[in-house]
């Protein structure tokens, strides 16, 4: 029969500020030479314990909103509707002059 323990400790899990950008990170050699440093506080504190919950936490991998708003606007632009196939550049139907039908019916 198993013992069941309600809001128990974690074991081994990640710190938020490993994934915070604003966190300072040294590791040394050993599991436990690590210090972290929050450079969202004023003056800089370091951190002597796991965070679990942090309310200043920023994610590091997650691109801020002035560079989703870049990425937006370049793909609704329609000046750069210009698309690579797979072996030349291909432009828009505004760009496609349309060709003369050949009246020449003979088959040499």
């Amino acid at each position: 029969m198993g013992i069941y323990v309600k809001n128990g400790t974690p074991v081994n899990t990640e710190s938020l500020c490993e994934s915070c950008s604003r966190a300072f990170i040294a590791r040394g050699y050993g599991e436990t030479e690590l210090v972290a440093i929050c450079q969202a506080l004023w003056p800089e504190r370091r951190m002597h314990f796991p965070r679990r919950t942090c309310t200043a936490y920023i994610e590091k991998n997650k691109p801020t909103f002035k560079n989703e708003t870049r990425v937006l606007s370049a793909s609704m632009n329609p000046r750069t509707a210009v698309r690579k196939s797979s072996s030349s550049w291909t432009k828009t139907h505004n760009d496609i002059s349309p060709v003369a039908k050949d009246t020449d019916t003979s088959m040499t």
